[in-house]
């Protein structure tokens, strides 16, 4: 029971520095791009860990990568073994039952939620070229008193996008604010900040039960805000904030990408996030030292080559013997 040990405990580890290290720190808000670097690992790494440790399961006499191969292999004297003993049997059950569900949840989430994401884009085009004008300022102008920001991500990685922004918006902003907007919604599709909160948001929707992958995805779509932020010049992070003060002011749901007064699928940005993101604008820009920035991609790494490192660890059976030979028929005559 070595592999499923290690693996859920990594698991374990992983999510508890996620939620109460990475998550209450400053300094993701000063490298946000990083900082969601190392959500998706550890992410990643955690639903990883658990299904390798529901695989390990199977055969939990055996490391997890011996497990793959000798279930690659057939390998029917070993199986046998395990399942020649009622409480075996019971554990190999539970570990096929626990990946099969893990799994096929994880699968179904993140292909059904492209699948919606797909449609959901496409009914909102169709609807946008029903009433939306193009603009001069490279967006389309929507007829609708609720002052909103967003943007369509395309469906292929080349495809530019589409910007809306509701009359309510132009209304309630100067043209030198809604410039800047636009530059922070142009940041969202060109770093394809959606792509990235529908993944943690499936996850997150997939497993409930596992509250780090909510958090992991309400860090994400808060750390893309902050990052498309940054796409403004230093001298106009003034300006931005006051944009985003003005469009709280007027009631704005968001502004953020694929977002919208009926707020359809894709990214949105909180109006609660507003005030925090003109705090952090308000303030002076503070990168982080390029020492820091270093060591936090080499964590990324690690982080990320936690699971298959630990998939390798032997078992105390294996620990003993030199080599599994399960299936040796014995010398050939």
């Amino acid at each position: 029971m070595t592999a499923p040990l290690v693996l859920g405990l990594l698991a374990l580890v992983l999510m508890t520095v996620g939620q109460y290290v990475v998550a209450p720190a400053r300094w993701p808000e000063r490298a946000p791009r990083l900082a969601m670097a190392i959500w998706q690992a550890l992410a990643f790494s955690a639903l990883a860990s658990l299904l390798l440790a529901c695989v390990a399961l199977i055969l939990p006499g055996m490391s997890v990568a011996a497990t793959v191969g000798e279930i690659g292999r057939a390998c029917l004297v070993e199986l046998r073994q395990q399942y020649s003993t009622v409480a075996g049997g019971l554990v190999s059950s539970i570990g096929i039952g626990l990946t099969a569900v893990l799994a096929g949840r994880v699968a179904i989430g993140l292909l059904g939620g492209r699948r919606t994401a797909a449609q959901a884009r496409r009914g909102h085009l169709e609807g946008l070229s029903l009433v939306a004008e193009e603009s001069g300022d490279g967006s389309y102008t929507v007829p609708h008193g609720t002052p909103a920001v967003y943007c369509v991500p395309g469906q292929r990685r080349r495809e530019a996008g589409t910007i809306v922004v509701t009359t309510g918006a132009r209304a309630a902003l100067s043209r030198a604010h809604l410039a800047l907007v636009l530059r922070h919604e142009r940041a969202h599709l060109s770093a394809r900040h959606d792509r990235l909160v529908r993944r943690s948001g499936a996850l997150a929707a997939a497993l409930p039960w596992i509250p780090f992958f909510a958090v992991a995805h309400a860090q994400i779509a808060r750390l893309a805000e902050m990052h498309a932020d940054d796409a403004v010049d230093p001298a106009d992070r003034l300006r931005l904030a006051e944009a985003l003060y003005e469009l709280a002011a007027a009631g704005s749901p968001s502004t953020g990408a694929a977002g919208s007064p009926r707020q359809p699928e894709g990214l949105l940005a909180p109006l609660a996030s507003a005030p925090e993101r003109a705090v952090r604008l308000l303030g002076p820009r503070r990168p982080l030292r390029a020492a820091t920035s270093g060591l936090l991609a080499v964590g990324v790494a690690v982080i990320a080559l936690a699971p298959a490192t630990a998939a390798f660890v032997p078992s105390t059976q294996e620990m003993t013997v030199l080599a599994h030979h399960c299936c040796d028929q014995g010398p050939t005559p």
